[in-house]
């Protein structure tokens, strides 16, 4: 196999793995969007998912204007992220990325959670476009990123092994995983006893694992463990 060829199958094999495992769920949006002054940092728009954490209408967020601050801020990080802000704004670069933690406290919730908030200048607007996220989820999506890293590497380390499996080697490596005898195996794939152990002594022999924990764990980083 090329290495071409072979990369293109490593792609195809993880986008398989990783196709019921998204980074980006659907029921928990990554964080919410809002638009603040540069003149004062009041909201002058704040996406759905925000108003649904506040429990309040854009309408009533803007009237608020800075009070809305004092409201859901910790009051000991509102003159801190002001004043951090305001020296972004004097950098004037509308290519920089401004990051920054705050404490912030939602309609759900009767104490503080840490946010990381991400800011852009619009300097024709002279407004910040920011996006901001809870940090418990930021520190969820940074691990689920370091597993598919993980993966791809193993992937790409026993991609050649996994060619050298038979397609009835690898129906039979994946009902093992399952934790099921030979005899079971061979009950439900028409096989005799014999055939199957003959089967699981070439896996071995191929991988050159020696134990079923190796075995499992290579069955679900190729994603070897769905029936249909």
């Amino acid at each position: 196999m090329s290495n071409e060829a072979l990369k293109a199958e490593i792609q195809e094999r993880l986008a398989d793995k990783m196709s019921g495992e998204s980074i980006f769920s659907n029921e928990e949006p990554l964080g919410f969007y809002h638009v603040n002054r540069q003149e004062d940092a009041s909201i002058v728009f704040l996406d759905e998912e925000g108003c649904k954490l506040y429990g309040k209408s854009l309408e009533e967020i803007k009237a608020l204007g800075t009070g809305f601050l004092l409201e859901c801020m910790h009051p000991n990080d509102v003159e801190r992220c002001i004043q951090t802000l305001n020296e972004f704004r004097e950098r004037d670069n509308e290519k920089e990325i401004l990051s920054y933690f705050q404490r912030i406290r939602t309609v759900s919730s009767d104490h503080y959670e840490l946010y990381l908030t991400s800011v852009r200048l619009n300097k024709k607007d002279n407004t910040y476009c920011c996006i901001t996220c809870p940090m418990l989820r930021v520190l969820t999506i940074k691990n689920q990123i370091i597993k598919s890293l993980d993966t791809y590497e193993y992937i790409k380390s026993h991609m050649k092994i996994f060619k050298m499996l038979s397609k009835r080697e690898v129906e039979i490596l994946s009902w093992v995983c399952t934790g099921m005898s030979a005899l079971e195996i061979a009950e439900c794939l028409h096989l005799s006893h014999h055939t199957v152990e003959k089967h699981k002594k070439n896996i071995f022999g191929k991988t050159g694992f020696s134990n079923n924990k190796e075995l499992m764990e290579f069955a679900l980083n190729f994603n070897l463990l769905g029936f249909d």
